[in-house]
């Protein structure tokens, strides 16, 4: 017969260290969201304005939202640890249990949709930048 006890101290520290480890994650990808806007803006300093511009804006956008994305992962993280230390204050029983897994399982569905946006918007960013710089390669190329 397995050893419950101790599936659910190995379930516990998984746990444990997921909500420690994504956090750190999620700054980086902020960190990374705010230097790539920062970086945006001195590459467009002196940039005549002309319609592949738009590529720029929609980069800022794709970043800015990652950034907003990873403040609400980290309130909603803040907001799930404060919420399950005020399950563990219930009286054991099978309503502890029971508000804790339903909380636990909406609360994982919301960290890990802002978690996905974050990235996919981070990544989203980066493409359009891209597409900044070769639309500005071929205007080049073209002559005027």
């Amino acid at each position: 017969m397995p050893n419950t006890s101790e599936d659910s101290a190995s379930k516990r520290l998984i746990v444990e260290l997921i909500y420690t480890s994504q956090p750190r994650v999620s700054q980086f990808l902020m960190a990374s969201a705010a230097a790539c806007i920062g970086f945006l803006f001195t590459q467009t300093v002196g940039v005549e304005a002309e319609w592949n511009l738009l590529w720029v804006l929609a980069a800022a956008l794709f970043w800015g939202g990652s950034f907003f994305c990873g403040m609400r992962y980290m309130d909603s993280l803040n907001t799930s640890l404060h919420a399950q230390a005020d399950i563990l204050d219930l009286p054991r029983g099978a309503g502890r249990r029971a508000a804790g897994k339903d909380f636990e399982e909406a609360a994982s569905l919301r960290l890990n949709r802002f978690a996905k946006w974050q990235r996919s918007l981070l990544l989203i960013g980066g493409g359009t930048f891209l597409c900044w710089r070769i639309s500005e390669i071929l205007l080049m190329a073209v002559p005027k």
